[in-house]
């Protein structure tokens, strides 16, 4: 038995999530790169001014990027620049959840784009977290904070989006009262030309146990089926809810 479902009783809620990521400094996905200022080394000269021109500058409208509004933004003539993929990290990484240890050195952020060496109990700001994009930048020149390698530890929470999607099935009183399952048998008939004399009553109390989804081309994309059947009460109207997510 079909029925539309009316454009009211369909939505799609989005809704972010989290998931733990653990990779190591030679995973797939991760990089680092070394900055330095007025370098004679073109790589390393360029890689410093990408980093300042992309979220240190604060001259131009692009480059007064913030992570947070209490973020501390200092880059000095040296910096590490660590980069993790979208296919690791997804939206973002979520803030407050970043950990960095590398050359015995342990780095956590402050959810708002700093990082702080917390075991030392610095009040420093060693770099800074920008969270859309997958990128830290250590700032503090001290060695042990320009020492990344591949045995070095990155730790956060990356986010994905899901949509759920819900559609209200109304079915009213006096419908689908019947069942339509053909394997469905009352009893006995002598009279009957069916085999074994089985006789269909099509009054016996139907159940519901299965909602298919249909597009408008009569195609079916989605099949839902409960834990145990439902009674459909020929006396009141039943809303059924269908979720699922994507």
């Amino acid at each position: 038995m079909f029925k539309n479902i009316n454009k009211g009783d369909s939505s799609v809620k989005r809704i972010e999530v989290f998931a733990d990521n653990s990779l190591l400094g030679n995973s797939t996905g991760v990089s680092n790169k070394t900055g330095l200022s007025g370098s004679l080394n073109y790589i390393s000269a360029s890689n410093w001014l990408w980093a300042y021109s992309t979220f240190y500058n604060t001259e131009t409208i692009l480059n007064s990027y913030k992570s947070h509004f209490y973020q501390t933004k200092n880059l000095n003539t040296t910096c590490s620049i660590i980069s993790v993929s979208p296919a690791n990290f997804g939206h973002k990484i979520k803030p407050g959840t970043f950990y960095l240890e590398t050359a015995g050195v342990v780095l956590r952020d402050d959810a708002s784009g700093n990082l702080y060496d917390t075991d030392s109990g610095s009040s420093y700001v060693k770099g800074n977290v920008f969270y859309g994009h997958g990128i830290s930048v250590l700032t503090d020149e001290s060695p042990q904070y320009q020492n990344f390698s591949d045995a070095s530890v990155i730790k956060f929470k990356g986010s994905q989006y899901i949509y759920e999607h819900t559609y209200i099935c109304r079915v009213s009183a006096g419908e689908m009262n019947s069942t339509t399952n053909p394997s469905y048998v009352y009893g006995k008939d002598s009279s009957s030309t069916h085999p074994g004399n089985e006789v269909r009553n099509v009054n016996c109390p139907a159940f519901i146990t299965t909602i298919g989804l249909y597009d408008n081309e009569n195609r079916l994309m989605a099949v839902g089926k409960f834990a145990k059947p439902i009674y459909k009460t020929a006396v009141m109207d039943m809303s059924l809810i269908v979720k699922f997510d994507l």
